[in-house]
């Protein structure tokens, strides 16, 4: 289901807390860049779309929450893939 705001077509929001200490991959760092580019990779090949198609939205202690979207969704269940699967994302499980 889509969201609009602004005639903008918002796409679905998904959230997945990794076991990462935030404080390793603070704002501005090159761990912070590698742990993005790690997450839209893994979160990409896990879901079989495009790492165009993941956009990061927020980053959040809480071990590491990381709130994001995925185009494309048209038929993919994207709760019951990372649970039946439970890929590592960004070297956490």
């Amino acid at each position: 289901m889509l969201s609009y705001a602004a005639n903008v077509a918002v796409e679905p929001r998904f959230q997945v807390t990794l076991a990462v200490d935030i404080d390793s991959i603070a704002a501005g760092s090159a761990a912070r860049v590698t742990f993005e580019t790690d997450f839209v990779r893994d979160m990409a090949a896990a879901l079989g779309v495009e790492q165009s198609d993941i956009r990061i939205i927020e980053i959040t202690a809480g071990s590491v929450a990381v709130t994001f979207e995925v185009a494309a969704t048209d038929g993919l269940d994207v709760a019951d893939v990372l649970s039946s699967t439970q890929p590592t994302i960004a070297g956490a499980e």
